[in-house]
């Protein structure tokens, strides 16, 4: 619904603005009555024109206006035309709403009000402060801009280029700004595009028209209300002579809205009595439903035969040529072009589509239903798809052979049936709503392909589900049935709490809660029971472990298993909103063989063919099964592609009675391709503010994304970023938790702790926090205003994590509190093993630029084997790779993994040998964090030694291609190696703008700058890499830890710098320490003891020319610096040699 939060700055300034202006802005019921607005108004609104640039005009935004350009009033029916038979081709009554009479000659001007005007009056919206933006390939634009104007703020129109100049220049008269985006009216991302790149700017307001609630609340209230008058104006008897007059419609149009009304009273004035065929056919004709038929005459059963409908063909030629797209919708007359289409002879199957989308169902039912028809298409078999949904690729019309544009109940789904005659219908691809339907086709005698009616029925059916367990030995959390509050509680009782309450029968875990008490089951049963539930609710016992899914595939005597996955919240979060991990990261190799064997008996038992989803749960060591869906599940699209199986195509073979072992595919567990595949549910909470968004058993995701990697991690960084966690980074995390929650968040606070993360919290979560000794600032409770809104105002929360109770008093406040979030585009945790899992993804130092791009359709089917060097100089270590073929493609991100020192080889980086055109070879380095350095001093000494003990390139005096230039190496070596090496490292660069710096003058040299709060001067210099240099007396004293980072991302470097802090032992040596940029304080680093000698010598502390030492953490260096050059000579050493799996 609408946000109505106020902020009082904004209004105020709105109120001034308004008085200024002489604004009075219209009620809704003034829009829908026109009659009740003041005579003062009406009156002057006779000197008004329907365009004119006047606040008075507001008071038109309704679909009663007489049709005047000028000084028109109202009228009492809607303005609207009828579209006759003669013309459409179809016997009944066609009534379109007309919107030419409205301010700008379009109702869009109606439903950007709907979008301004709340933002307005609660001040949210401030005339002084913020821009209207206005994203429409045109009327909507134009009617945003023209409310903007005569509301008092500023438009801004964007529009495509393409569009009329007369749209320009009229958007201009009236004082907008515009914004021409390339292309014509089809360039709808452009808009959007130019939309997101201002949205990034806190002085425009977005009013996307599919976003905003406002637009579909104005058209509910205001053209709702109109179609009803219109229509309830045709069945009070008004003549068609009054509502022309009115209206000026033409009196055919007005004969056809008559048809239904007069239909309808006859329908309902029976009550009892006997329904003609006459007035059944009229009926149908006209679209209503035999239930509606039932329904309006208080009939138990049709007094006459069922009509079936017959089916015309979608005219996707507009009559200029002969259509031949076999797209079929019904109707009820003689003719049916379905029954006359040709066809091949061939066998026909019909696939039942999946529907409306709605949570729980989504995208991917269309996804397995299209590859269902493929498929069956290959196989030589005309295929027919019945679905309803515009939206899908299944309802594109040359998917399947032949397309019926029904909705799946069984009358509709009969009809069809009765046309086609297939050999038989496919259920398993359309998610629950085709599953539903399996009994009833089974009881037409329609053949089920795949499963077996009686198999799915054993699924579904909890009690036969549970017999079926029983017999196989294996374990589900016990249960029982209840249809009171007091049996409720008794189960409670006797199972122990927690538990799961759920009504049965229900699709995404529609109401579905946990208790931890009696005092929950009883708020909770209330809140279930208040639904008017029928069926029974279900009391299990909760059991918090971890949930696994696996996607089977079985002929009724193999089974193949693409994958098991792991979800990383535990049960009692919907598997749809869970994060879903192929392949499992925490299970043993003894309990994926207990999945596999359990999985293989409960396929097999059910006589599976085809598809089936089994979900388990893993707790204290024991598996549970949870449940079993006989179909398609939603995550079927992510693994097939993850694991190269075409999952819906082998099923489909295997229904139309193929076996896996001629289709080529084993028996068992598919074997785990070289990458982890996380899949993360993606929300529409910055859409529908006021909902609910704690986690929990009912499922509110209405998406899903992918993410890919060669480790969890990298995997976990892709699939957040994906879903929009992106702005946690450099601040802080607002925490506040269940009480029987507080044990588990000291864990979490430790993380982000180690990651200097503050942390905000109330009252007893920090209590909690600071039990482990970590330092937390503790925050009043959440409520608007309060302090954790100002935090959030003041950008110093990035992170929100909140799992508070789901239906007491707090559930409103969290709400206001994620619709503030969702403003500050901060994101929104309720799940505590999801804030886990994003504190190990923030640890692990992956982002956007050191990730490996996957492509789908090339992924690597093993894992390579890569032989490396550890090598270090002067202490400084790194990991070297001959990479003169290429194999390595993402460096970035196989740098992070292997240079971790507890899980990786560790290092400061790696570096990639390559083949050059300039030089004897090539040099790419990596920091830490995955990030390209341009240079490294110790580590070209290293890749000289390499080149040279290997016998790449067996020259004393080599060339070296850097992204820092071409440096040249002397090598001084002993026994047939390289031991100490000279590298010239070309001439130093005091120019600032190498740097790059914001600071001013062409050279920073003992230059005085505020950074951490206190003044230090510093001495800048580029040397391949760009380094700043502190000159103090104790470099050991600093706590570089803290000091570092903020040099490395002070304001005045916008690129990063690196920074030594140097002491003046004599005039030939110096000590030194180093915060690397992307590395953190390393042990040396040779490209910053060359900046340490040359701003030595710039300050005078140093002779230019001499050969001086710099003492470091790992050991000397030595640096010689002339007006020509700077060379530097140290050590280089192998530390050993191995392999690594990439």
């Amino acid at each position: 619904m609408i946000d109505l939060t106020i902020n009082k700055t904004g209004l105020e300034h709105n109120l001034r603005k308004a008085k200024e202006n002489r604004i009075i802005i219209p009620t809704i019921a003034q829009m829908q009555h026109p009659e009740t607005i003041p005579e003062k108004i009406r009156e002057r609104l006779k000197t008004v024109g329907l365009w004119d640039v006047d606040p008075l005009n507001l008071f038109r935004i309704t679909w009663k206006n007489e049709a005047k350009e000028s000084g028109g009033l109202f009228q009492a029916v809607p303005n609207y035309i009828e579209l006759p038979p003669a013309l459409t081709g179809v016997p009944c009554r066609i009534v379109a709403m007309v919107g030419k009479w409205f301010p700008t000659g379009c109702h869009k001007v109606g439903a950007s009000f709907g979008c301004l005007a709340p933002r307005l009056v609660t001040g949210q919206f401030d005339v002084n402060r913020h821009k209207a933006v206005w994203p429409s390939t045109g009327n909507y634009c134009r009617g945003g801009a023209f409310n903007s104007r005569l509301l008092g703020a500023q438009g801004v129109a964007i529009l495509p280029a393409e569009m009329s100049q007369e749209r320009f220049d009229w958007l201009h008269e009236i004082g907008a700004e515009v914004i021409a985006t390339p292309g014509c009216e089809s360039n709808v991302k452009e808009i959007f595009d130019k939309t997101n790149e201002l949205k990034q700017d806190p002085q425009y307001m977005i009013f996307n028209q599919f976003e905003e609630m406002g637009n579909p609340l104005w058209h509910y209230n205001v053209t709702g209300n109109a179609l009803a008058d219109v229509y309830e104006a045709i069945k009070r008897g008004v003549s068609f002579e009054t509502i022309y007059n009115i209206t000026k419609i033409d009196p055919w149009f007005l004969a056809k809205l008559q048809g239904l009304a007069e239909t309808e009273l006859a329908l309902a004035g029976l009550r009892g009595g006997i329904l003609t065929e006459e007035l059944y056919r009229t009926a149908k004709m006209q679209g209503f439903l035999d239930k509606t038929v039932l329904r309006l005459t208080g009939l138990d059963a049709l007094p006459c035969e069922k009509l079936r409908a017959s089916y015309k063909m979608v005219d996707t030629c507009a009559a200029e040529f002969q259509a031949q797209t076999p797209y079929f919708y019904a109707t009820y007359d003689e003719h049916c072009d379905a029954r006359n289409f040709p066809r091949t002879g061939r066998d026909t199957v019909i696939v039942l589509g999946s529907g409306p989308i709605r949570i729980g169902q989504g995208i991917e039912f269309d996804y397995s239903s299209v590859h269902c028809v493929q498929t069956l298409k290959e196989l030589g078999y005309d295929v027919v798809i019945i679905n309803n949904n515009p939206e899908t690729v299944s309802t594109d019309y040359d998917t399947a052979d032949r397309l019926y544009f029904e909705p799946l109940t069984p009358e509709d789904v009969m009809g069809v049936i009765e046309v086609e005659h297939p050999v038989g219908v496919v259920v398993a691809f359309g998610g629950q709503t085709a599953i539903a339907l399996t009994e009833f086709l089974d009881q037409q005698g329609i053949p089920i392909l795949g499963t077996s009616a009686d198999g799915i029925d054993m699924a579904e059916d909890r009690g036969r589900f549970d017999a079926l367990l029983e017999d196989l030995g294996i374990r589900r959390p016990k249960g029982m049935s209840v249809t009171t509050l007091e049996e409720a509680l008794n189960a409670s009782e006797a199972l122990g709490f927690p538990v799961l309450l759920r009504p049965s029968y229900v699709i995404g875990g529609q109401n579905m809660v946990i208790a931890h008490g009696r005092e929950d089951v009883e708020k909770y049963m209330g809140v279930i029971l208040s639904g008017g539930i029928k069926n029974d609710v279900l009391v299990d016992k909760y059991m918090p472990g971890t949930e696994l899914e696996v996607d089977v595939i079985s002929d009724g005597t193999d089974v193949l298993m693409p994958g098991i996955m792991e979800h990383i919240e535990r049960a009692g979060v919907h598997s749809g909103d869970s994060i879903a991990v192929y392949p499992p990261y925490s299970l043993t190799d003894k309990m994926m063989r207990v999945v596999v064997e359990c999985s293989e008996k409960l396929a097999l038992a059910l006589g599976t063919k085809g598809l089936v989803n089994i979900q388990y749960l893993v707790y204290q060591g024991e598996l549970f099964v949870i449940e079993v869906n006989p179909r398609a599940s939603r995550t079927v699209p992510y693994l097939s592609k993850v694991t190269g199986i075409p999952m819906v195509d082998l099923a489909t073979k295997i229904m139309m009675g193929a076996s896996l072992k001629t289709l080529g595919y084993p028996s068992g567990l598919w074997k785990i391709p070289p990458y982890y595949a996380v899949k993360v549910p993606v929300f529409s909470f910055e859409k529908i503010t006021d909902a609910n968004a704690i986690l929990g058993p009912e499922m509110k995701s209405t998406g899903e994304v992918l993410g890919l990697g060669r480790t969890f991690n990298e995997a976990l960084f892709k699939g957040f970023a994906a879903a929009g966690y992106r702005h946690y980074m450099g601040k802080g995390v607002l925490l506040s938790v269940e009480n029987h929650e507080l044990p588990e968040v000291v864990g979490l606070a430790k993380k982000f702790d180690d990651l200097k993360m503050p942390m905000y919290a109330t009252a007893d979560t920090a209590s909690a926090i600071r039990s482990l000794g970590i330092q937390v600032h503790e925050i009043p409770p959440i409520v608007p205003g309060s302090e954790a809104y100002q935090l959030m105002e003041a950008g110093k929360i990035g992170l929100i994590v909140y799992t508070g109770a789901l239906y007491d008093d707090t559930i409103r406040e969290y709400i206001e509190l994620h619709r503030e979030a969702v403003r500050h585009s901060i994101a929104s945790i309720t799940a505590l093993d999801t804030a886990n899992a994003m504190a190990n993804m923030i640890a692990s130092r992956f982002h956007l630029d050191n990730t490996e791009l996957v492509d789908l359709n090339r992924m690597r089917k093993e894992r390579q084997l890569l032989p490396f060097a550890k090598m270090q100089g002067c202490g400084n270590d790194y990991i070297f790779f001959d990479n003169r073929k290429g194999t390595i493609t993402s460096p970035g991100s196989l740098c992070v993994s292997l240079c971790d020192r507890h899980y990786g080889i560790g290092g400061y980086g790696i570096v990639l040998i390559e083949d050059s055109r300039v030089a004897d070879a090539r040099m790419r380095i990596f920091n830490r964090d995955g990030t390209e350095g341009a240079m490294a001093g110790n580590a070209i000494r290293c890749v000289g030694k390499y080149l040279y003990d290997k016998g790449i390139v067996k020259k004393e005096y080599m060339t070296i291609e850097t992204a820092g230039g071409i440096k040249s190496l002397l090598l001084y070596t002993r026994n047939g190696k390289a031991n100490t090496i000279s590298v010239g490292m070309g001439k130093a660069d005091l120019d600032a703008m190498s740097l790059p710096t914001t600071l001013p003058g062409s050279t920073i040299i003992n230059r005085p700058v505020e950074i951490a709060g206190g003044t230090y001067h510093i001495t800048c210099a580029s040397v391949g890499n760009p380094h700043c240099v502190v000159f103090c007396d104790d470099p050991s004293a600093l706590d570089l830890e803290t000091l570092g980072p903020k040099f490395e991302r002070a304001s005045y470097f916008p690129e990063r710098i690196n920074t030594e802090f140097v002491r003046i032992v004599n005039e030939d040596t110096l000590r030194m320490r180093v915060y690397e940029r992307g590395n953190g304080e390393t042990v040396a680093c040779g490209t910053g003891a060359c900046a340490a000698v040359i701003a030595a010598t710039e300050n005078g502390f140093v002779e230019k020319g001499k050969d001086i030492t710099v003492k470091l953490v790992g050991g000397d260096l030595v640096v010689k610096y002339t007006d020509h050059e700077v060379i530097l000579t140290g050590d280089a050493v192998l530390v050993y040699e191995g392999v690594v799996e990439y």
